[in-house]
């Protein structure tokens, strides 16, 4: 997704599947990425498709946004994404400057 939307300016760090030992649900990824960039968990936006990307966030003490384009219905239900608490839901890339540039 990073690519395909060419975010890879815009990010500090990322990290895969690959840098971490637990895999999700587990918040390893989020308290890794804190610990890098010396930041607290409640600086951070989560930002996933999916419910264990949500919990990930939530678990680690981060904000999180959903990302659901409508062709996700396919395959996941939002319904039950929802559950998890996303303190936002996009379905557009654009959405996250909103979220993160706050207005002066």
């Amino acid at each position: 997704m990073i690519k395909q939307y060419n975010l890879e300016n815009y990010l500090d760090l990322v990290i895969s599947a690959d840098d971490v030992v637990k895999a999700k649900p587990d918040p390893e990824a989020v308290i890794k990425a804190v610990n890098k960039l010396k930041i607290k968990a409640e600086e951070v936006l989560v930002v996933g498709d999916s419910k264990s990307d949500i919990l990930i966030g939530n678990t680690a003490g981060s904000k999180t946004a959903l990302f659901f384009i409508k062709e996700y219905k396919l395959y996941y239900n939002l319904d039950e994404i929802k559950k998890t608490n996303p303190n936002y839901i996009i379905d557009r890339v654009s959405e996250l400057k909103q979220i993160l540039v706050k207005p002066r």
